[in-house]
């Protein structure tokens, strides 16, 4: 039965208020950290580091840029129309190698006595000069990968969702490695904070996959560039709680918080490095835990901090844009990539989108799918058992 939309429109009405109240409450806050967050230009990088040496985990870290540059760095490249701006785009990216990959998955069914699902990652590589490639691939996942490792004795959807991470992680470093120099942007934050909460094993495939893709991103010299259109992280908000000594509303976050600072389209703020608790330990501990006693070997390892800026690409909330800190000296290259690729885009990375519409599973290529497989079950005689509630649907 279809929502009743007079209803619908009553009980939103009913409670107008507490909304507004919401609302309220929540401008208020942003615009008192805004102003605190202003007031860290007061000091110097390295003072604001000083005063919060004691503390393991004090959310974020500026950089020099906040120094060189200041807090706010103003894009300062008018146009006067769209193809103006598209102009510039075309001429940044000129210049430019870039890839992307994404995915998408079908997860198990309970209506279908044996557990199955399946990846379909897409990438696309770009040298901006004529030459593209592009391709996607498939994985299959067996009862045996998909069953709970907690032993629930239900097939997982995490287990799903972890071996399409390890592949898009895969087919980025695959194009970097083969394409030296590129620029890989990432669809999501390269902290996956997200895993800490999944059971162990596909935890550490998240980690693993990420520290692999970071890895190679070093000794290929390609920045991975992660890209957060809508950002819940709260780095600079604990940094400000534990720089002023002074509780920040959980509420409140970081994209909301420099959406009052950063006035004018592409603005962006200078470039922090994120010590949050959780995640940076763990990538720091897997990291040690996997390097080999040779010296040289070591010395190729390079720390996995991850800096990070927010930038006014669109008219919404600021996006949050992560790199590894070893790309810092290219920040203002990164900022003029991903604007111009969101000029390109309409207001999101063209290339996201591109690879977002390779790889997307649609409902009828999954009942395609689950037909296949039935079909396969029948003449291989494998004995499957599915629910009315399916067979009714084909």
């Amino acid at each position: 039965m279809p929502l009743e939309f007079k209803k619908l429109i009553a009980v939103i009405d009913a409670k107008k208020e507490i909304y507004k109240d919401f609302d309220e409450f929540m401008k208020s806050h942003y615009k008192d950290y805004a102003e605190k967050l202003l007031n860290i230009t007061s000091y110097s990088s390295s003072e604001i580091i000083a005063k919060l040496g004691d503390i393991e985990y004090p959310g974020a870290l500026p950089t020099k840029e906040l120094d060189e540059k200041g807090l706010v760095i103003q894009f300062k490249t008018d146009f006067s129309n769209h193809r103006e701006a598209r102009k510039w785009a075309c001429k940044v990216l000129s210049n430019v190698e870039l890839c992307a990959s994404d995915g998408s998955q079908i997860y198990p069914s309970k209506d279908m006595s044996i557990p199955l699902g399946l990846v379909n990652v897409s990438w696309f590589y770009n040298n901006h000069n004529g030459k593209y490639e592009k391709d996607s691939s498939l994985e299959l996942l067996t009862p045996n990968e998909l069953f709970d490792p907690e032993d629930t004795g239900m097939p997982s959807n995490s287990a799903v969702d972890a071996i399409r991470f390890e592949c898009e992680c895969e087919a980025l470093k695959k194009n970097i490695l083969a394409h030296k120099g590129t620029f890989a942007i990432f669809d999501g934050s390269l902290l996956v904070s997200f895993a800490t909460r999944l059971p162990a094993e596909h935890r550490e495939k998240h980690i693993r996959a990420m520290l692999d893709l970071l890895y190679s991103s070093w000794i290929s010299q390609s920045p991975v560039i992660g890209y957060i259109d809508v950002s819940y992280a709260r780095d600079i908000a604990k940094m400000l709680s534990n720089l002023f000594s002074e509780e920040v509303e959980k509420r409140v976050f970081d994209a909301g918080l420099v959406n009052h600072i950063l006035k004018n389209w592409g603005d962006r703020t200078c470039c922090f490095t994120c010590r949050r608790k959780g995640i940076v330990d763990k990538y720091e501990n897997e990291k040690d835990e996997n390097e080999e006693d040779d010296k040289k070997e070591k010395e190729k390892r390079k720390d996995v901090e991850i800096a990070f800026f927010y930038m006014r690409v669109n008219s919404e909330r600021p996006v949050r844009v992560e790199f590894p800190s070893w790309a810092l000296h290219l920040s203002d290259k990164i900022a003029d990539v991903i604007l111009a690729e969101c000029i390109v885009g309409n207001g999101y990375p063209h290339i996201l989108r591109v690879v977002h519409d390779s790889a997307c599973i649609t409902n009828e290529d999954k009942e395609k799918f689950l037909r296949m497989f039935q079909k396969f079950q029948q003449k291989e005689n494998i004995e499957m058992q599915i629910s009315r509630k399916r067979i009714s649907k084909y």
